[in-house]
């Protein structure tokens, strides 16, 4: 096990940070998804980060394109980036959808009213806004289908490519996490 490895440790402490410090560099990252041969990328919002599972979670609308590339091919990648920190996190993950209702319901506890606006309109996201629908924009749902259109995005970390560019002193590693095995390899920065 390489869980006491300085960079490990570095990583997790990132990650953690990223969770639950709105002002770190990590608490938002690109999430790339890959819908119709295409990769797509978005910034989304670290919302946890389960370290005994190594499980970055974020928050989204059940209906965006971006769940249904998951369910399609649950092959993703994050990438985060701290211009401060100049650490670089390239993961590999593989993303699933929560499903648990018990679980679901304690993250939307803790999203605020104001928070929760995004997943109450009547149009799905990415909808066109035509001529038919366009007053339409402006129409929510009932308190109840907000919460149906609410979802959890579970990322479970497969291999994370860190990248200090600290100075001269630049520093690459491969953490490979498989089975819950930790695996470091050194590569060229």
């Amino acid at each position: 096990m390489k869980r006491n490895h300085l960079i490990y440790l570095k990583m997790i402490e990132l990650l953690k940070d990223g969770a639950f410090n709105r002002s770190s560099g990590y608490h938002t990252f690109v999430f790339s998804s890959l819908s119709l041969k295409e990769v797509q990328s978005r910034y989304v919002v670290l919302r946890d980060f389960i370290e005994q599972n190594h499980n970055l979670i974020f928050f989204t609308d059940k209906r965006s394109p971006k769940v249904k590339s998951i369910i399609k091919n649950n092959r993703t990648e994050c990438l985060f980036y701290d211009r401060i920190e100049k650490i670089q996190l390239r993961i590999r993950t593989k993303s699933f959808i929560l499903r648990d209702n018990k679980e679901i319901k304690k993250y939307w506890d803790k999203v605020p009213l104001i928070s929760r606006k995004p997943y109450s309109t009547k149009l799905a996201p990415s909808s066109t806004l035509d001529s038919v629908n366009i007053g339409n924009q402006e129409a929510f749902l009932s308190n109840e289908n907000v919460f149906s259109n609410f979802c959890v995005v579970e990322n479970y970390i497969r291999e994370v490519d860190f990248l200090s560019l600290i100075s001269d002193s630049h520093k690459r590693l491969k953490i490979i996490i498989e089975n819950n095995q930790i695996k470091i390899k050194e590569l060229i920065p």
